[in-house]
């Protein structure tokens, strides 16, 4: 995360239930963008929105899942891009 966006080194879908099943068919079909500008985190169309899981399929080969628990609102006031409280769940497969 950075000032003006996200950024991940993995691709990331956003799963439609919790388990390990949904999460990798959410990996593998809804991907987001590996790169999310300050205007795709923010406002009422956000990409992430609390209650999402993130699935991913990190370097190691297992299956990961982030729940975003919850978003703070930025204090700063040139840097909006929200905190993220999460969630990780770690399968191997």
């Amino acid at each position: 995360m950075g000032y003006d966006g996200i950024r991940t080194s993995t691709s990331f879908g956003k799963s439609k239930g919790p388990t390990p099943e949904q999460c990798e068919t959410g990996a593998a079909t809804d991907p987001i963008p590996n790169r999310l500008r300050e205007a795709d985190v923010t406002g009422a169309d956000s990409t992430i929105v609390q209650g999402d899981l993130l699935c991913t399929v990190p370097s190691k080969g297992n299956l990961a899942m982030v729940k975003i628990v919850s978003l703070e609102p930025s204090t700063e006031r040139n840097y909006t891009v929200p905190t993220y409280l999460t969630e990780v769940t770690l399968w191997k497969r």
